[in-house]
C-alpha cells in the first residue's frame, strides 16, 4: 500500500471545486470503483465525469478530514463536508466516512453518509416531507 496516496486524496478533496483531472489519475487506478448511497461508478472516466458535474454547481467548500485509521490495505477517513451551492444558493453540511482500498493508488472508494441530509431534504417538493418525517421519528423513538 502506498500511504502517500491518502495524503494526496485528502488534499484533493479538501477544497472544492477542484477539477484537476491530472491529479485524479495520480490518485485513482484506471479501473477504480466508487460507491456512495446514490451511485456506483467504475473507472477513472466515470469518476472524473461525476466529479466534474458535481463541482460545476459548487461555489466553494470542501471536506474536513477529522480522523483516519489505516489497516493493511484499507483506510477509513471520517469527514465533515461543507458546501455552498450556486443553484440553489444554499449551504449544506453533512458528516460521513470514506473507506478506501489502496494498492499503489486507490482501487475502490466507498462513501457512507446520510443521503437525506445531503440531497433529499433539500429538494423543493419532497424535502419538507422528509424533514417532517424525521421530526416525527425523533418524537416517537
Amino acid at each position: 500500500m502506498n500511504p502517500d496516496i491518502i495524503d494526496k486524496f485528502k488534499m484533493h478533496f479538501n477544497r472544492l471545486p477542484d477539477e484537476n483531472a491530472a491529479l485524479l489519475e495520480e490518485i485513482y487506478e484506471s479501473d477504480a470503483h466508487f460507491q456512495d448511497p446514490i451511485r456506483t461508478l467504475k473507472g477513472i472516466v466515470e469518476i472524473h465525469t461525476y466529479l466534474q458535474k458535481f463541482n460545476a454547481n459548487v461555489r466553494r467548500g470542501g471536506y474536513k478530514f477529522t480522523q483516519q485509521s489505516i489497516r493493511n490495505d484499507r483506510a477509513y477517513l471520517s469527514w465533515e463536508l461543507d458546501l455552498e451551492y450556486k443553484i440553489p444558493q444554499k449551504r449544506i453540511a453533512v458528516s460521513g466516512i470514506t473507506v478506501l482500498l489502496i494498492g499503489e493508488k486507490v482501487i475502490s472508494q466507498r462513501n457512507y453518509y446520510d443521503a437525506g441530509a445531503f440531497f433529499y431534504e433539500h429538494l423543493p417538493l419532497i424535502g419538507p416531507f422528509i424533514r417532517y418525517i424525521k421530526r416525527k421519528l425523533l418524537k416517537c423513538c
